[in-house]
């Protein structure tokens, strides 16, 4: 009996460890998108990856400097960055920087280079594809660079920025994943049918709008259609505020219509008899018809 409690106990365990692991891995499997920012209108309160000409990001504060990473960035776009997320929180005066651990960046005091933690508003500027972050009022600094001090960022007087410390980012912003709308069902399965038969269309997602092209590529908007010859029907939905759903392909052919078959073989007579007049006709059917 006690062997037995035990296994339980240990099953109910390994049970409890399985279920707990799933949001985990649910987790593990979304793909965050960052996707370049290419106006000042674009930059709004989110999570950021910073980066330089020199291919560097800053990644987190620490010890009186913001350390730095070099996120893969491919085609306009960082995939899953493991380093590097800031979070950048913008208002009307200024735009307030955290690290993905939590802490806020400032400039040191005054014009002095150094950095510190704490909240703080910098002021965004955006030229030619890219941004610049700057003290404020007596903080005469730039968020910059050091190439000799392992890429690491920190703020830096003015004249010492422009004697080539990189301070000039890249943004790119992490997309909102939208939700993908239910690819389309037919009510006939594709394959042989009936000449004149029709086709319904139809998608779980509410409200979505159901599309469908016999060309592949030339879209019309409906959830019927009528096979009159052999066709493929590409068919997807849309609706507003969702990805597109996958494009779903129907072929379609239409049965041979068999031949109208004769009561009569080709040759055969046929006599036709009127019992009230006594009189009779024959006839001869098909090619029989040609030899009387």
């Amino acid at each position: 009996m006690k062997k037995r409690t035990t296994r339980c106990l240990a099953l109910l365990l390994a049970i409890v460890m399985v279920l707990s692991a799933m949001p985990i891995a649910m987790a593990e499997e979304t793909t965050q998108t960052y996707t370049k920012v290419t106006s000042a209108a674009e930059l709004t309160t989110g999570k950021y990856v910073l980066v330089t000409d020199t291919d560097y990001a800053p990644d987190y504060f620490d010890n009186g400097w913001v350390l730095a990473t070099q996120p893969s960035v491919v085609d306009g776009k960082i995939e899953n960055p493991t380093a590097g997320v800031w979070t950048l929180t913008v208002d009307t005066d200024g735009v307030v920087m955290t690290d993905a651990k939590g802490t806020s960046i400032a400039p040191k005091g005054g014009n002095t280079n150094g950095i510190q933690s704490g909240s703080y508003k910098w002021a965004a500027s955006f030229a030619s594809g890219k941004f610049t972050f700057a003290g404020t009022g007596d903080d005469t600094v730039t968020l910059a660079s050091n190439k000799g001090n392992g890429n690491k960022f920190r703020a830096y007087k003015n004249s010492t920025v422009n004697g080539g410390y990189p301070h000039e980012f890249t943004l790119y912003k992490l997309t909102a994943a939208k939700e993908k709308v239910a690819t389309p069902t037919a009510s006939l399965a594709a394959g042989e049918v009936a000449k004149g038969t029709e086709v319904t269309f139809s998608c779980e997602t509410e409200g979505a709008t159901i599309l469908y092209a016999t060309d592949g590529t030339t879209f019309t908007e409906g959830t019927t259609a009528t096979v009159n010859e052999d066709v493929t029907f590409t068919v997807k939905a849309t609706k507003a505020g969702m990805d597109d759903s996958d494009e779903v392909q129907f072929a379609y052919t239409v049965k041979a219509e068999e031949p109208v078959q004769s009561l009569f073989k080709d040759g055969e007579q046929i006599v036709i008899y009127n019992p009230a007049n006594m009189k009779a006709c024959l006839l001869y059917t098909s090619d029989a018809a040609d030899d009387r």
